[in-house]
């Protein structure tokens, strides 16, 4: 199953501690949402998993950036397309 725009949990996402996990357990969640709506991860995961659909809306907005420069060609282009691929599972 491949996940299209829009096909995830939206952001922001939010860290926090997992109350019932072990120390090193932490839940990625939604504001005013379940705490575990999203993942539960370590501490050193936690801040790259929680910024994900914001780095996925920033290389969105590279790309299009590319495309109104006619850039769209470039190395990077691509390089951005296969991780929002990757990001839809792809």
């Amino acid at each position: 199953m491949s996940i299209k725009d829009g096909g995830h949990t939206p952001g922001p996402w939010i860290v926090s501690h997992d109350p019932d996990g072990s120390p090193d357990d932490y839940c990625i969640g939604v504001p005013d949402g379940k705490i575990d709506q999203v993942a539960v991860c370590s501490k050193r995961d936690a801040p790259i998993i929680s910024a994900a659909p914001d780095m996925y809306e920033a290389l969105k907005a590279v790309l299009e950036f590319l495309r109104d420069e006619g850039s769209d060609d470039y190395m990077i282009a691509d390089t951005v397309r296969a991780a929002l691929a990757k990001a839809r599972g792809q």
